[in-house]
């Protein structure tokens, strides 16, 4: 299925209506049967192999079990079926320390990279940046846990280094969010949005920094303080002609 559908709809300006074409995210159910357990989730219809290697970590699974797992795609529904026994999950937290005006620069720079949000406005964006602001990989989903879980298998399937590289979102960050970046060992994350009192508590109790409302030159630091180097954001000025 493609990430998105065109489909007729009905526009409605000033009391006068028209017929026109939309362009639609879609979304799909993924059931995993994973440890005598059946979970479902919704998302978009990408990046399978990511979400599936996300969701091993996330239930403390080795990714060697990858080769093991079975897809079974329908219509608009996936049966994923994990094998094997959970070897544990929840290593030490890892991050790196950083520059304000680095973080600032990837979540501002976060939504141009975006295909599917710019004609639907219905996806979340997130994105593995390094340790000096440059984008490694951006996705997106029309649900932030699953898309968290897309780029955390993302993050391990091409070995990013959670020392080195740190993770911007376009989403409020809740408790939900501080627990899939727990298990995945996830210590830094930044988004444009805002961030949950729960959440900020968790963040202090498992020593992840979390950035909320990162826009334009501000930011505001809720946990994780001591990994952040404040400096002043680089005027961008436009070029001028000699008078």
């Amino acid at each position: 299925m493609e990430p998105t559908s065109k489909v007729k709809v009905i526009e409605v300006v000033d009391g006068s209506s028209r017929e026109l074409e939309d362009i639609l995210a879609n979304e799909v159910t993924f059931t995993f049967r994973i440890g005598g357990s059946s979970i479902t989730i919704y998302g978009s219809p990408t990046d399978v192999v990511d979400l599936v290697a996300g969701m091993l970590i996330y239930h403390g699974y080795s990714l060697e079990e990858l080769s093991r797992v079975s897809v079974l795609k329908g219509d608009d529904a996936y049966l994923i079926n994990v094998k094997g026994k959970p070897i544990g999950s929840g290593g030490s937290i890892r991050a790196p320390i950083l520059d304000s005006e680095v973080i600032l620069k990837a979540v501002n720079s976060l939504m141009a990279s975006s295909r599917v949000h710019k004609v639907t406005g219905a996806t979340h964006v997130m994105g593995i940046f390094d340790k000096s602001g440059q984008v490694k990989e951006v996705m997106e989903d029309v649900s932030r846990h699953t898309l968290l879980y897309k780029i955390l298998g993302r993050m391990y399937l091409k070995e990013y280094n959670p020392e080195e590289h740190f993770l911007a979102l376009s989403c409020r960050i809740t408790r939900g969010i501080v627990g899939i970046l727990r298990k995945g060992s996830v210590g830094f994350a930044a988004s444009k949005a805002a961030v949950t009192a729960q959440a900020a508590r968790l963040g202090k109790l498992y020593n992840i920094t979390l950035v909320g409302f990162a826009r334009g030159n501000r930011m505001l630091v809720y946990s994780g303080e001591e990994r952040v180097r404040v400096k002043p954001v680089k005027a961008h000025l436009e070029s001028q002609e000699p008078t």
